[in-house]
């Protein structure tokens, strides 16, 4: 399989960027037990980070990221399809 990007967009509710987050992004595949594989994430500019990671296989999966910052944290997830 081939390597998957990710382009993870953060801002304040004022739209300023998000710099230097505490930030991780995992993809698995819902209801299947083939692992949860992390992908290596950088910051190609103020408040936008590029994830990569390789889904083994084709089908159904799930990407979940997780933000801390300042005193908060959020999870997002969502779906896509490898084909």
């Amino acid at each position: 399989m081939k390597e998957t990007a990710f382009q993870i967009f953060i801002t304040e509710l004022s739209e300023n960027p998000v710099m230097s987050a505490d930030l991780e992004l995992n993809i698995s595949m819902p209801d299947m037990f083939c692992g949860v594989f992390p992908a290596v994430i950088v910051e190609s500019e103020p408040g936008v980070y590029t994830a990569t990671a390789v889904p083994v296989m084709q089908g159904l999966w799930q990407a979940e990221a997780a933000l801390r910052w300042k005193d908060q944290s959020v999870k997002v997830r969502t779906l896509f399809k490898v084909r």
